[in-house]
């Protein structure tokens, strides 16, 4: 992964240490360096994701990620801004959306002048490059590693809301960071620095449902693989490799590159536990049916060197349970295509499966209850906040994007947070060990996945239609989770229903005065577990079998008190 990191400051010593700031993988590559009156920029990293840059008078420019047909283009375009830099709303529109025609795909583009000393930063319209703020007394950085940002700034007061929220969902929240004064750059924004003063416009952010009425149902399907197959033939010439798993998203994959005779070798994984079994058997039925041979990569549990690496590449952006997933990473090939279907939850599924809510605080209490990794509780204790300070920064946080009612700020959810911080950060992990690419969510195909009204999406059906496009034999086998074909709606339909049942009940006020009476009478937290500063590792263990906690949450508790 290539490193764009720009810091803004009058400050010499933190200039010097940011140019000499030593990086932690072996494999560091340094492109572009150097120092412009009072801006220091640096480009550096691991190569597994397209970069350049290039000086053009007194500009000098740095892209991340995207590809460009036409360089020279794009090189006019940014030397017009000798002569005309942007400086309001409309200057930095015409300015995003003329350089966005030009890179296709996940881009983080910088821009940086001197005489005087300016700086604009633009990323793409859904953020797929996790992009960052921070700020310090005089200073200001623009960074796409946090550990870059630690490393030159590194007195950030922790934010114990937002550590509260990533204990309890796996992410913090919104633009937030585990830290004050440290914020992730939302999507289709253009950031101005001009003499320290920073300024970010939105201009573009599409990560959102946009139902489009006017599209005809009996177009869609072959519009979609119709992008998906000119996807899937644009990537870069090299091996392909699909990692596999038994969902119906790298499924989808897998029957597109069939049917466009692309060769691609089959990779899986058998995780420690076994909790992976049933998406190897699909996988190996999705194998048999294409005729191709399924290579399994067996995993033992995660070391605490794991947990410990992916601390440092993601400083908690990305949730410490993953960490199982880098012994795997690190053994695919480093130069091939690694596609993954990722998207196809949130692009071709559908998002509209609330039970029946009435208010912003009942769908916060619904979303605590679904989606929660750790108790409410459990999460306040551990770092001091109370339950009614994270509750009211989720009710806060929905209320900002609600626009026609509960059903699309539910979507927006899984969207602008799940995907947004969860998915995405995790990608960005996938980026330092492999060249990643997640075909379904390139620009013109996703733009259109959510523009598809959710009617066509309900029960699985577009998801199915498209699939039997492909391959009806991969169509007809069973999902792992619900060992259920995605040909039968019907069935998909009731599974659905009985969740929405399920759910529907935790918000019935009787259920949870029962449910908050017996937590009160029985579950109360070890004292081992509120003094975890000095926990030992046999009170950690205890902490687990008591709690039901997952123990990669206290490997994260403690990565935390080592970093402070």
């Amino acid at each position: 992964m290539a490193l764009i990191s720009i810091l803004s400051s009058t400050d010499p010593i933190l200039r010097s240490r940011f140019t000499n700031a030593k990086l932690a993988m072996a494999s560091a590559t340094q492109v572009m360096e150097g120092e412009l009156g009072g801006i220091v920029y640096r480009q550096a990293g691991p190569t597994h994701i397209p970069r350049m840059g290039s000086t053009t008078g007194q500009i000098i420019w740095i892209l991340e990620g995207g590809s460009v047909a036409q360089p020279e283009k794009l090189t006019a375009l940014l030397h017009s801004l000798n002569n005309e830099w942007p400086s309001d709303s409309t200057h930095y529109k015409r300015l995003y959306h003329e350089a966005e025609a030009l890179i296709h795909g996940e881009f983080v583009l910088a821009i940086i002048a001197k005489n005087p000393e300016r700086i604009l930063v633009l990323n793409d319209r859904f953020g797929r490059l996790p992009l960052y703020i921070g700020k310090e007394k005089e200073s200001l950085m623009v960074t796409r590693q946090l550990f870059h940002l630690h490393q030159t700034l590194p007195v950030f007061p922790p934010d114990n809301a937002a550590r509260a929220f990533y204990l309890m969902m796996g992410f913090p929240p919104g633009e937030a960071t585990l830290w004050h004064n440290v914020r992730r750059v939302m999507p289709g924004s253009v950031i101005s620095i001009s003499q320290n003063i920073l300024a970010i416009e939105s201009v573009a952010d599409a990560l959102h449902v946009n139902p489009n009425p006017h599209l005809n149902p009996k177009d869609v399907v072959e519009m979609i693989t119709t992008q998906l197959d000119r996807v899937i033939n644009n990537g870069n010439t090299g091996e392909i490799i699909l990692s596999m798993s038994g969902g119906l998203d790298s499924r989808l994959l897998a029957a597109a590159l069939h049917k466009n005779r692309l060769p691609f070798r089959m990779i899986s994984y058998a995780d420690a536990d076994l909790s992976a079994a049933n998406d190897v058997k699909t996988a190996y039925q999705v194998a048999t049916a294409l005729d191709l041979p399924l290579e399994v990569i067996t995993l033992n549990q995660p070391s605490e060197a794991d947990y410990k690496e992916l601390h440092f590449l993601k400083r908690g952006m990305n949730y410490s349970g993953m960490a199982f997933i880098l012994p795997y990473l690190r053994q695919l090939p480093r130069e091939a295509r690694i596609l993954t279907g990722d998207g196809g939850d949130k692009l071709l599924a559908p998002l509209n499966t609330l039970p029946p809510i009435h208010s912003i605080r009942q769908l916060a209490r619904y979303i605590i209850r679904r989606h929660s990794l750790m108790s409410l509780r459990l999460a306040a204790s551990l770092t001091y906040v109370s339950q009614e300070l994270i509750t009211t920064q989720l009710e806060a946080l929905l209320l900002s994007t609600y626009k026609t009612g509960f059903q699309q700020t539910y979507a927006d959810f899984l969207l602008r947070q799940r995907a947004f911080k969860w998915l995405f950060e995790g990608e960005d992990r996938n980026r330092w060990f492999v060249n990643h690419q997640a075909p379904l969510w390139s620009p013109e195909l996703a733009m259109l996945l959510l523009q598809v009204p959710e009617g066509l999406k309900a029960d699985y059906k577009l998801f199915s239609e498209v699939l039997l496009c492909y391959n009806h034999t991969l169509a007809h086998i069973p999902n792992a989770n619900w060992n259920l074909p995605v040909t039968n709606t019907k069935a998909i339909n009731r599974l659905l229903q009985r969740q929405q049942f399920k759910y529907s009940r935790l918000l019935n006020p009787f259920v949870q005065l029962i449910q908050k009476s017996s937590a009160q009478k029985t579950s109360n937290i070890p004292p081992c577990l509120l003094n975890w500063h000095n926990a030992s590792k046999g009170e950690f263990q205890s902490m687990y079998k008591i709690e039901k906690l997952s123990i990669e949450n206290l490997y994260y508790i403690r990565s935390l008190m080592d970093n402070e």
